[in-house]
C-alpha cells in the first residue's frame, strides 16, 4: 500500500464491495425521491417529509462508503472484504485510519441526510 495515496491505505473494501454500496446510495437516494415526489402530489402535510429521512441517511450512507472506499459495518467488526472474502485487520494504524474514515462517513451522510430532508420539508412548505 501507498502511503502517499490516503484512500488506498484506508480502504477495507475492494472493487465489487464498492460497487454493491454505490447501487445501495443510487437506490436508497432514488426511493427517497419517488417517496418526496409522492407525498408532495397526494397533499400530504409538510412534516411527512420526515419519512424519508431513512432513505436519505440509507443512500447518502452508501455513496460516501463508496466514495471513501470504507464499510462502517466492516470497520465496528474490524475486517475488510478486499473481494476475497473477510479477513482480520490487524495493524493498528491501519485499524485507526479505517475509524477515521468510517467516522468522516457517518458524519457526512448524517449532515448530507437531514440536509435532504430539510430541503424536502420546506419544499413542501413552499409548494
Amino acid at each position: 500500500m501507498s502511503r502517499s495515496n490516503p484512500a488506498s491505505v484506508c480502504a477495507n473494501i475492494g472493487p465489487k464491495e464498492r460497487q454493491k454500496r454505490l447501487l445501495f446510495g443510487i437506490f436508497g437516494l432514488a426511493i427517497a425521491l419517488v417517496l418526496t415526489i409522492y407525498l408532495r402530489m397526494s397533499g400530504a402535510p409538510w412534516w411527512t417529509g420526515l419519512v424519508t429521512l431513512p432513505f436519505f441517511l440509507g443512500g447518502w450512507t452508501g455513496l460516501f462508503q463508496w466514495q471513501h472506499r470504507v464499510c462502517i459495518a466492516n470497520v465496528r467488526r474490524n475486517v475488510r472484504n478486499m473481494d476475497e472474502g473477510y479477513e482480520p485487520v490487524t495493524d493498528e494504524q491501519l485499524r485507526q485510519a479505517l475509524e477515521a474514515e468510517a467516522a468522516k462517513v457517518q458524519a457526512k451522510a448524517l449532515g448530507a441526510g437531514l440536509f435532504s430532508v430539510l430541503a424536502v420539508s420546506v419544499l413542501g412548505l413552499l409548494i
